[in-house]
């Protein structure tokens, strides 16, 4: 559901985005109301033994068939523009790391490698001698 709200939402433009975001949440109202219809015409369809064997999963059986239809509209609905530009981010970040990690020597190395470093490592060593006497 909050699938189905995000992508809707990102894919509208800025005038018609409420909108799109009102019929997911009347559309999880639909449902119930639906799953409740079907229930109700199965108890009056069947007896209560009936139900109580086998009718129960009558209402499972529509999820079926609606099943193939939800995925053939998510197969063929576009990634969000605001997904697909984070994606190609996410994909030069992970270039960066890459790497940063190919050249990644032992962290005392790169505390010592340069003056400010150097200093710093001075600074703390100064005050923790200072502070354990």
């Amino acid at each position: 559901m909050a699938g189905s709200y995000v992508l809707s939402v990102e894919q509208s433009t800025s005038s018609n985005r409420g909108f799109r975001g009102s019929i997911c949440d009347a559309s999880s109202v639909g449902g119930f109301l639906l799953a409740s219809g079907v229930t109700t015409v199965v108890r009056h369809i069947f007896s209560v033994e009936a139900v109580n064997e086998w009718a129960w999963r009558v209402p499972f059986w529509f999820s079926l068939l609606l099943a193939p239809l939800l995925y053939l509209i998510v197969k063929q609905s576009e990634e969000s523009k605001f997904w697909s530009e984070r994606n190609e981010q996410k994909e030069a970040e992970n270039i960066i790391r890459e790497q940063e990690n190919a050249q990644q020597r032992p962290a005392i190395l790169d505390l010592v490698s340069s003056p400010f470093n150097r200093r710093q490592l001075a600074g703390m060593v100064g005050v923790m001698c200072s502070t354990t006497s």
